[in-house]
């Protein structure tokens, strides 16, 4: 299987390095190409809507987007129903004079399709392609051995899966902290169309610890991240990535003592004896014999009820067939 993991991200690699050198080629300047270039001048340049926020302001040394791709196909199944933004408009973002004077590392949400348009904007942003930070291979949960359930999407060609995260640098990147942060990462698809498994922040945390961060079209408010974009205040404040053993206090009144649901399986195995896992957790929530609370893309627990749950007989370990 790693094989077979690393034959697939060389691959996809030198795919991508291949588009960025044909996006940044120099181009010729013939006759025709003057001609073109005369008549783009009398086309305004498309600019963001006229209720686009202001980036915060500052120097970011870690800069992470998921940009609201436009996609040409308004029938595919993959696009989105929500609203998107073109490459030209994007790029009118004063986002190059957010970068940090030392240096800025930059990670890009993309999908395989758009990924020409991706490494354009990344281009456009001052910032040179380096590589592909992470593969999100989308998961519909886990099997009774904590084996991922890959997710089949729907496409023009293939069954899709995989999106990706590529990484930039302006000026001198970062010092990482962390050299054992993996590519791949495994996570369930969130129902709400664009959600990103919050396993990459917290990658991006492990790598880079200065803060704040910028997080460009967030929806959520993080614990050391700026973030900007216009469902921002719609969101839930978010605690910083928890480590193993951390107690996570909320500002939503609902959760004073939050725990992720892999703690919670920790806690449940403990005081039980029964080996549980973080998908048997979800399906204790499905079943509503745990309370677990929405938060973001992910659900987030309250240990004193976990601890109550789990000293119950016949809590721990599988959940009742129906």
């Amino acid at each position: 299987m790693a094989a077979d993991y690393s034959e697939f991200l060389d691959g996809l690699e030198a795919h991508v390095s291949s588009v960025w050198n044909e996006v940044n080629k120099p181009r010729a300047i013939t006759r025709r190409s003057r001609n073109q270039r005369a008549k783009s001048c009398l086309v305004a340049t498309p600019q963001m809507p006229p209720d686009t926020p202001p980036l915060p302001e500052g120097h970011f040394p870690v800069i992470y987007s998921d940009p609201a791709w436009s996609y040409d196909d308004k029938g595919n199944v993959n696009a989105p129903d929500y609203p998107t933004l073109s490459v030209a408009q994007m790029s009118q973002l004063e986002v190059p004079s957010r970068n940090h004077p030392e240096g800025t590392v930059h990670f890009m949400w993309a999908t395989l399709p758009l990924l020409p348009d991706a490494l354009r904007l990344m281009g456009n942003w001052g910032y040179q392609y380096k590589t592909v930070a992470f593969v999100w291979v989308k998961s519909k949960g886990e099997d009774a051995d904590d084996n991922p359930l890959l997710y089949v999407g729907r496409g023009s060609y293939t069954n899709p899966n995989a999106e990706i995260v590529l990484l930039g640098v302006s000026g001198k990147a970062p010092v990482r902290k962390d050299k054992r942060v993996r590519q791949i990462v495994f996570a369930e698809l969130d129902k709400e169309h664009s959600a990103k498994p919050e396993e990459v922040r917290r990658r991006i945390e492990r790598l880079y610890t200065s803060e704040p961060k910028l997080e460009l079209f967030a929806r959520n408010r993080f614990v050391g991240w700026e973030p900007w974009g216009k469902d921002v205040d719609k969101g839930v404040q978010q605690p910083s990535s928890p480590t193993d053993g951390d107690v996570i206090t909320f500002k939503d009144p609902k959760v004073r003592d939050g725990i992720s649901t892999r703690q919670a399986a920790e806690i449940i195995s403990a005081k039980s004896g029964t080996p549980v896992g973080a998908h048997r957790v979800l399906e204790f929530i499905k079943e509503e014999r745990l309370k677990g609370y929405k938060v973001g893309n992910q659900y987030v627990l309250s240990k004193a009820e976990v601890e109550a749950f789990a000293k119950k007989p016949r809590s721990g370990g599988r959940p009742k067939k129906q």
